[in-house]
């Protein structure tokens, strides 16, 4: 960064951002923008969102969440959606116009539930879906009609 050469990734871009909107470096901040424009993958988006909500980057969520609307199916596979927080999970879920029913949305909420219960208390294994309303408020449970 100080030296006019820097390696971006999309373990790294967000921070980068942020140093650069610090700094007003708005040629970094345009080639961070880009690059994830350019490299966001469906494994990756959770990670770049729950990044970006740590430091309130409107522009990156709003993208982020484009995102997962076109490639919602992809998303729920990806390993790393399992692991993000319930903020994020409360992102997602709350788009009006995701990919997929909202059966397949139940059992993407239902399977994060169960990763944290048995992240939580791995003897206790999974469980039925009383594991998603101890994360979620029951205002967003009543969101999905169920």
């Amino acid at each position: 960064m100080y030296c006019d050469e820097l390696t971006l990734t999309l373990q790294n871009v967000v921070q980068v951002l942020q140093g650069a909107r610090k700094y007003q470096l708005n040629g970094l901040t345009q080639r961070c923008l880009d690059f994830i424009e350019n490299h966001l993958t469906d494994e990756d988006v959770c990670d770049v969102l729950e990044q970006s909500l740590t430091i309130s980057e409107q522009p990156l969520i709003d993208f982020c969440l484009r995102h997962i609307e076109h490639h919602t199916p992809a998303v729920f596979q990806s390993a790393r959606f399992l692991e993000v927080g319930p903020d994020v999970l409360k992102q997602i879920v709350s788009l009006e116009t995701l990919d997929v029913s909202e059966l397949d949305l139940f059992h993407a909420c239902v399977a994060w539930a169960n990763h944290h219960a048995v992240a939580e208390s791995p003897t206790k294994g999974a469980i039925d879906g009383s594991v998603l309303r101890h994360h979620l408020d029951q205002a967003w449970m009543a969101q999905l009609r169920l």
